[in-house]
C-alpha cells in the first residue's frame, strides 16, 4: 500500500484495473457493483477473500476465502484501491 508500516485498526485493499489513457495519466476501472478480490486487516490478522456489492448506496460487504463475512469494526475503517498485479506485503 504505501512504503513504510501503516498502523489500522481496520483496513482493506481491492484490486481493480489501471490502464493508460491517451493523455499518457492512468485511469481506474473499478466496478462498484458485483464483487473482487480483496484483502482484508483485522484485530492484527490479515484475511485474503473478496468484497461484493450488489446495488447502488451499498457499502461493500468482505468475507474470507470459505465465503464468511468479515465486518470491519464500528468506527473509521481504511481502504486503498491498487492494480490487480499490485503485491502487498504483511506479516
Amino acid at each position: 500500500m504505501l512504503a513504510g508500516e501503516v498502523l489500522a485498526e481496520a483496513a482493506a485493499a481491492t484490486f481493480a484495473l489501471f490502464r493508460g489513457t491517451s493523455l499518457g495519466s492512468l485511469s481506474i476501472q473499478l466496478n462498484l457493483f458485483g464483487s473482487g478480490r480483496a484483502l482484508i486487516f483485522r484485530n492484527g490478522l490479515a484475511y485474503e477473500g473478496t468484497w461484493q456489492s450488489n446495488s447502488g448506496g451499498d457499502m461493500p460487504r468482505f468475507f474470507d476465502g470459505e465465503g464468511r463475512e468479515i465486518a470491519l469494526k464500528p468506527g473509521k475503517s481504511w481502504g486503498s484501491i491498487v492494480p490487480i498485479t499490485y503485491a502487498i506485503a504483511y506479516q
